[in-house]
């Protein structure tokens, strides 16, 4: 099972196995005979891994919507916003239904998934899925 992106502390993890074969015994020759299954990042911090992951790629959308549509970042759409400029209004509106969307994921629905419901989410296409349907 692959995951597709998992930021790990300052790491990002993309398309990767989330455990590897670790050798655990060699031959005379220096060869591995045995090996171990670990993960590659601490299996107890998933959800907080996941949590930070979901954060960095909400970000990401955001700007990108900024950029898409004009706008410098947040200051920026707040003072169009502010100028009841329509365009503003609207993507103020999305950002805000989008943000709501992506907390009450984080703290309704991450709580109840186990490490393996976790490691088989594609978390990039989780927030495409939220920004869409917001």
């Amino acid at each position: 099972m692959r995951m597709k992106i998992l930021k790990v502390e300052g790491d990002v993890l993309i398309d990767f196995e989330p455990k590897q074969l670790v050798p655990t015994s060699y031959d005379e020759q220096g060869n591995p005979t045995e090996f171990q299954e670990l993960y590659v990042f601490n299996p107890t911090k998933l959800k907080d891994y996941v949590k930070d992951t979901i954060l960095w790629l909400t970000k990401e959308k955001i700007q990108k919507e900024l950029s898409k549509r004009g706008f410098y970042g947040i200051g920026d759409l707040l003072a169009y916003k502010d100028r009841n400029d329509a365009e503003a209004v609207e993507l103020y509106e999305w950002y805000i239904a989008f943000d709501t969307a992506v907390w009450d994921w984080i703290e309704n629905t991450l709580p109840q998934l186990n490490n393996e419901e976790l490691m088989q989410i594609d978390l990039k296409a989780l927030i495409e899925e939220l920004g869409n349907n917001v």
